[in-house]
C-alpha cells in the first residue's frame, strides 16, 4: 500500500482482504495445505523467498503452524547461509508497521492541507483500518509453511494434486474477505458536478507528465502532480532511494544456478533412478527430472489460459467487462477445461508424491541444498560477507 504521492492514485473502496487476523476460511486451508504441498515439491528451493523475520546466514528457523488442520508438519529445514543472506538483502528498507502507519497518516494531513489552501475540502483516509485489514492479509499469507509429512503429503495431493487446477473457491465470508474500507471522499465526490469533480481531482493528482516522462525523456517533477505530489516530496517518498547491489548481480545469479541446478546433481543420482523407476511402475513413465511433473502441468494450465483466450478482447479499464459476453464465455470454457484436467492433475500429483515418499528424495534434496550452500558460502566468503555488510550499511542510513 502506497502514500498517495505522485505516481500512485488510489480512489474508491480498498479491497482490505481479511477483516481480523487468525480469520480461517474454507479457502484459507486450501491454499495453505497447497502450500504445504508445494513446499515438498520445492522443497528447499522455496526457503530463499521467505521475507519477515529473516535470520543472520547461518541461523535456524524452526517450523511454524501446520499447513492444513489435520496435516503433520514436518520440521521447517533449517536456513542455509545463502538462503539467509538473500533473505536479508530482501529486507533493506523495509519500512516497520508503525512507520507506514505514521508516514500515512501524515501524508493525508498534507494533502488535506494543501487542498484546503485551493477551496477544496478533503476528508483524510482512515490508513489506521486500511493497514489493520493490509496487515491480517499479509500475516496470513506471509506466515511460514512448512513441508507436509510424506504420508499428508499423498493425502493433500488427492484433493488438491498440485493445487493449479483443483483447488476450491472459498464461499463468501461477511467477516472476512469482503472486508473493505470505503473513501471518505466519495460521497462528496459523487455529488460533484463534472467540471467540478475534474478540477477537484486536478487538485489532488495534478496533471501528471505523460508520455514525455513515462518514456524517460524528462526527469521527475513533483510539481505536475497536485497535492499528491506536495505531500510526497515534503515526506520524501516521491523518489526514494533503493539499495543498488548491482555489484554482486553475477553472485546472485550463481547462487540462483546452483540452487536450480540441484535436481541434476550427481548426488542424487541414485534417489532420481528409484523416483524414475517407481513413477514407471505407477503408469507415469519418461519423466528424467523430480520437478518435470509441475512444470508439465503448469505449463498445460498456461496453454488452458491461452486457448480460452484467442480471440478473447475485453476493454479492462472498467469493471464492465464482468458481464461482457466473450468474458463470461471465456471464463466458461477455462472452468471447462480446469475440470478435464483436474483428475490427470491429482493422478499424476499422487504419484509424484508416493515416489517422492518412497525413495526419501525431499530429505535428501533438502541436505544436498544446506551442504552445497556452505559450500558456496566458504568459497565466496569475502564477496557474499561484503554484500551483506553494504545492504546493512544501507539500511542504516534509512530515515
Amino acid at each position: 500500500m502506497q502514500a498517495a504521492g505522485g505516481r500512485a492514485g488510489r480512489r474508491g473502496t480498498v479491497d482490505a482482504g481479511v477483516a481480523t487476523a487468525g480469520v480461517v476460511t474454507a479457502r484459507t486451508v486450501a491454499r495453505r495445505t497447497v502450500a504445504g504441498l508445494l513446499a515438498v515439491v520445492m522443497a528447499p528451493l522455496l526457503a530463499a523467498c521467505t521475507d519477515d523475520g529473516a535470520p543472520a546466514p547461518g541461523a535456524s528457523t524452526a517450523a511454524a503452524a501446520p499447513a492444513s488442520p489435520s496435516a503433520t508438519p514436518v520440521e521447517e529445514p533449517r536456513l542455509g547461509p545463502l538462503d539467509a543472506l538473500l533473505v536479508a538483502v530482501s529486507q533493506v528498507g523495509t519500512e516497520t508497521h508503525e512507520a507506514q502507519l505514521a508516514r500515512l497518516l501524515e501524508n493525508e494531513e498534507i494533502v488535506a492541507a494543501c487542498m484546503a489552501e485551493q477551496g477544496f475540502e478533503y476528508e483524510p483516509m482512515d490508513w489506521a483500518a486500511i493497514l489493520e485489514l493490509q496487515w491480517a492479509r499479509e500475516a496470513e499469507w506471509d506466515e511460514p509453511v512448512p513441508a507436509l509429512d510424506p504420508a499428508d503429503a499423498v493425502e493433500a495431493a488427492r484433493t488438491y494434486g498440485y493445487g493449479l487446477f483443483t483447488t476450491p473457491e472459498e464461499p463468501e465470508d461477511p467477516a472476512g474477505d469482503g472486508a473493505v474500507v470505503q473513501d471518505p471522499n466519495d460521497e462528496r465526490v459523487a455529488q460533484m458536478s463534472q467540471a467540478e469533480e475534474r478540477a477537484w481531482y486536478l487538485a489532488l493528482w495534478g496533471p501528471g507528465q505523460g508520455e514525455a516522462y513515462i518514456a524517460e525523456e524528462e526527469p521527475y517533477d513533483w510539481t505536475k502532480y497536485g497535492c499528491s505530489g506536495v505531500a510526497a516530496h515534503e515526506l520524501g517518498t516521491d523518489v526514494r532511494e533503493s539499495f543498488d547491489d548491482s555489484p554482486w548481480a553475477d553472485l546472485r545469479e550463481q547462487i540462483y544456478a546452483l540452487r536450480d541446478g540441484l535436481d541434476a546433481d550427481p548426488a542424487l543420482e541414485d534417489v532420481r533412478q528409484g523416483w524414475m523407476a517407481c513413477m514407471e511402475d505407477q503408469g507415469h513413465p519418461g519423466y528424467t527430472g523430480v520437478r518435470e511433473p509441475l512444470e508439465e502441468m503448469q505449463r498445460r494450465s498456461a496453454e488452458i489460459w491461452e486457448q480460452a483466450s484467442v480471440g478473447v478482447e475485453l476493454d479492462l479499464s472498467t469493471d464492465d467487462y464482468l458481464t461482457d459476453p466473450a468474458y463470461l464465455q471465456q471464463q466458461a470454457d477455462i472452468a471447462a477445461l480446469q475440470a478435464e484436467m483436474a483428475p490427470v492433475e491429482i493422478e499424476l500429483a499422487v504419484a509424484d508424491m508416493t515416489c517422492r515418499a518412497e525413495v526419501g528424495y525431499d530429505e535428501r534434496l533438502a541436505q544436498l541444498w544446506l551442504d552445497r550452500q556452505e559450500e558456496f558460502y566458504e568459497a565466496h566468503r569475502a564477496d557474499l560477507e561484503a554484500w551483506l555488510a553494504a545492504a546493512q550499511e544501507f539500511d542504516a542510513r534509512q530515515p
